[in-house]
């Protein structure tokens, strides 16, 4: 089984030329693999910021250990990692 995560980064939704490739490759993929696991991630809706300093500081700090700012920078990366 395969699992395969599609990021969409294009702002442009119907007229994006990424979109429609990357649409056509995800249904080849479902065609030949139809027990994969697909995930997407439209950077376009749903943004994710950008990493500052507190993010990576918080990434390489035990769970245990990190400062209440830590762990609201942590927050996205955590929630993104569950799904």
């Amino acid at each position: 089984m395969k699992r395969i995560l599609h990021i969409i980064s294009s702002p442009r939704t119907g007229a994006s030329v990424s979109r429609k490739l990357g649409n056509t490759v995800v249904e080849k993929i479902k065609e030949k693999y139809p027990d994969s696991i697909f995930k997407e991630r439209d950077l376009a809706k749903a943004p994710f910021p950008h990493l500052e300093e507190a993010h990576i500081n918080s990434f390489f700090t035990a769970a245990q250990s990190r400062s209440p700012e830590q762990e609201r920078a942590n927050e996205n990366s955590e929630e993104l990692i569950a799904k």
